[in-house]
Order: structure tokens, then C-alpha cells, then sequence
């Protein structure tokens, strides 16, 4: 499916945008409840049973990414911290890579995660 920009919106030159649908049923859940089931949305290709998979297991993956930002958000409070010397984001790097479960060596390399190396979404 393509979805174009809105109308109202020509002047900005916006792209239209190509997605896949993967629609997604829980296999066998108990009997009493009721099935989970929901419509993935992707602008990655999806031509395949397996790369529909890997789809919903990136889209499983985002919600404990999304847990991990609101706990640094409002429990670390890593939007008000001033980070601007190299000193302090160095250090900031190292409690952010304890809390993460890091031996703080590889802080500086915090856009080369597990997800760069597969070629999954950052």
C-alpha cells in the first residue's frame, strides 16, 4: 500500500510512503481469553513468511525500548541533565552503560547496537 501526503500539505514536496501489512493472530490461546491480534504496519519490504516474523519480533522488540526511554526520561531525568562538557557526557555514558547492563568500554559507541549489525531498525 502507498500512502500519498495529504492534499493540504502539496506545497511541502512530502514523498509518498510505501508500507507493508503483516497481520498478526495469536496461535493458540487459552480458552479463556480472547485472542490477541493486531495490523503491523512497514516501510520494510516484506516479500516473505519469514521476514514477516522478523517484522513482528522488531515490533515486539520496540516496546522494551519504549520502557527503557520513559524510565530515563522521568526516573533518570536524562533530559535535564547538562552534558555540555565531553567530561560529563563521558560520564554520563558510563552510568547510563551500568544501568544498561555495559561495561561502560563500549559507551561511545552507542549508535552501533545489537540492531546496526543485522541491518534492523536502530
Amino acid at each position: 500500500m502507498t500512502l500519498r501526503p495529504p492534499q493540504h500539505r502539496k506545497a511541502a514536496g512530502l514523498p509518498a510512503v510505501t508500507l507493508w501489512a503483516v497481520q498478526v493472530r495469536a496461535g493458540e490461546p487459552p480458552t479463556d481469553v480472547t485472542p490477541i491480534a493486531w495490523l503491523l504496519l512497514s516501510t520494510v519490504e516484506v516479500h516473505t513468511a519469514a521476514a514477516a516474523i522478523e517484522r513482528v519480533t522488531w515490533s515486539a522488540c520496540r516496546w522494551g525500548m519504549e520502557v527503557w526511554h520513559r524510565i530515563l526520561q522521568s526516573g533518570c531525568r536524562m533530559e535535564a541533565r547538562q552534558l555540555g562538557t565531553g567530561e560529563r557526557l563521558q560520564r554520563e555514558g558510563q552510568k547510563s552503560s551500568l544501568l544498561s547492563g555495559r561495561d561502560g568500554a563500549d559507551a561511545g559507541n552507542a549508535n552501533q547496537g545489537k540492531g546496526a549489525h543485522h541491518g534492523q531498525p536502530g
